[in-house]
């Protein structure tokens, strides 16, 4: 993993929550608008959308670097639609390049259909990829973006849920926090929009690795 204090030197706290809080507006810049962007698209329409949205429109006053698309390492594919996720690149000391990764996933309501396949891809979709390196193999932390169906939605108490089992905890290689829970909310970083944050011990290439990662749980609701 990057040294903490080189990337904290790219992007100090104060620049990373001014980023993520331009990722949030643009969202709801664009669901202002529910007849074109809206909880029924797929989700990489709503994650590209989303970026490009951000590449136009929200990058007045923040650290300097860019938005872009993350290409995970799972696949040599880079046009691969299904890899689509959400980067900020910047560049430390003219060489070292540092990035804020936003992994989006749709939560939809626990009643719906697509509920359980929604919470499955959340977990071995989203947060597995943190933790096996294939998204953010080098950062301290990252992000899931939870695309949430009604403000009324629970889907975010039934993800809660599921991190909450033993067995998915051991999978994911959760470490407790310092209240002696796997899930720390309000988290101690980016409270103002992540519900709660998790952390987890590295698997790289399959092998467990000493580095850690927080990841910043932040539901998007239409």
């Amino acid at each position: 993993m990057r040294a903490t204090g080189t990337w904290a030197m790219a992007l100090p706290l104060p620049d990373t929550e001014r980023i993520v809080t331009c990722l949030v507006d643009g969202f709801h810049q664009l669901k202002a608008f529910p007849k074109t962007y809206k909880f029924a698209e797929k989700e990489t329409n709503l994650t590209k959308r989303l970026t490009l949205h951000l590449q136009n429109t929200q990058s007045v006053g923040l650290a300097i670097g860019f938005w872009d698309f993350e290409v995970s390492t799972d696949t040599k594919n880079e046009d691969d639609p299904r890899r689509l996720d959400i980067r900020f690149s910047t560049v430390v000391n003219n060489s070292q390049k540092v990035l804020l990764i936003f992994e989006c996933k749709k939560l939809g309501t626990p009643t719906s259909p697509q509920a359980t396949r929604h919470r499955r891809s959340y977990i071995d979709e989203g947060i597995a990829r943190f933790v096996k390196g294939s998204y953010a193999p080098t950062e301290p932390l990252g992000f899931l973006i939870a695309f949430v169906e009604y403000k009324t939605s629970t889907a975010m108490v039934s993800l809660k849920q599921a991190l909450g089992k033993s067995t998915i905890q051991g999978v994911l290689n959760m470490i407790k926090h310092s209240n002696n829970q796997y899930i720390a909310e309000p988290p101690d970083r980016f409270a103002s929009h992540a519900l709660f944050s998790t952390e987890h011990v590295r698997q790289i290439n399959g092998a467990n690795v000493t580095q850690t990662i927080a990841l910043y749980h932040i539901p998007l609701t239409f």
